[in-house]
């Protein structure tokens, strides 16, 4: 059988602020009896190297690749030896009944007490939006920043965009928008306030 594909929303190999550099981890679970075979479509934002690539997992195991950019290039993904790289990972299941293959994403940086970051699940592409999005509470000042990305989950179709931002302060409501350019599929585009 084939389960509903899973999209990473973002694999990165690239520096941030401060010093910081940010690589992901993946997770990979199969609670399924039986092997899956995995169909890796990483669709790169930044440095380039786009493609594909295939991958067991067998039944009821769990493993993790450190640093999910050099693994998707061991693999002969074509991503260059050296860059910033920035993508999404499209990833097809076949074999296991749906909901029994499991990805989650870790991305973190060194810190002097081990690594800090965020984890995340991949998302199964029948949980994506295609209606609008509310996203309330995001911030711009000295002590917090709030950055919002934008992926296009199809495998086939441009996403178009319009985003509306109102912008409320103790003295007064602004609201702007404007019409994005389209994302192309398997698409990433991160928004800074």
């Amino acid at each position: 059988g084939a389960s509903t594909p899973l999209l990473v929303p973002v694999v990165l190999s690239l520096d941030g602020l401060q010093g910081s550099f940010f690589t992901t981890e993946l997770s990979f679970t199969n609670r399924s009896t039986t092997s899956a075979t995995l169909k890796l479509t990483y669709t790169a934002s930044s440095g380039g190297g786009s493609g594909t690539a295939s991958t067991a997992l067998p039944a009821r195991r769990q493993t993790t690749v450190p640093d999910a950019i050099s693994w998707l290039r061991s693999l002969g993904v074509p991503i260059p030896e050296s860059g910033r790289f920035l993508g999404t990972l499209r990833i097809d299941v076949s074999g296991p009944q749906p909901g029994e293959v499991a990805v989650t994403a870790r991305t973190t940086t060194p810190v002097p007490e081990g690594r800090a970051g965020l984890a995340y699940p991949a998302s199964p592409s029948t949980g994506l939006f295609d209606t609008a999005v509310t996203l309330p509470g995001l911030r711009s000042s000295a002590s917090d920043r709030s950055n919002v990305a934008i992926v296009n989950g199809s495998a086939s179709k441009d996403a178009r965009l319009k985003v509306v931002v109102t912008s409320w302060s103790p003295v007064a409501v602004a609201t702007g928008s404007f019409e994005a350019d389209p994302l192309g599929p398997g698409g990433f585009r991160q928004y800074t306030l």
